[in-house]
């Protein structure tokens, strides 16, 4: 019972699918693969008697992760410059940096 789901890469990174298939890596295998119609992620259940409907309520819970997952991705590069000032500041007083 695999399932092949389709992502637009203007809207999903690469990294977020890529961060929720190993968070669901205790359910699923899953395979991703760049097609002409988007980011195609195939999941095949690890366990051969899984019902269907625990399966669909997996596959609900993997969106919600991508979705997650992408949004962290969205505010980790909205939010590089502020972290990397302040990674800065705190390292220019501990004399890792010679000034």
């Amino acid at each position: 019972m695999n399932s092949t789901l389709v992502f637009d890469p203007a809207v999903y990174a690469l990294m977020a699918l890529e961060k929720a298939v190993y968070r669901f890596s205790d359910r699923f295998t899953g395979q991703i693969e760049t097609t002409p119609t988007g980011l195609q992620v195939t999941l095949k259940p690890k366990r051969g008697d899984m019902s269907k409907e625990t399966h669909q309520a997996a596959l609900d819970d993997f969106q919600t992760e991508v979705q997650d997952q992408n949004l962290r991705e969205k505010i980790k590069l909205e939010t590089a410059p502020i972290r990397n000032l302040i990674l800065a500041h705190a390292f220019s007083r501990t004399g890792l940096v010679s000034q």
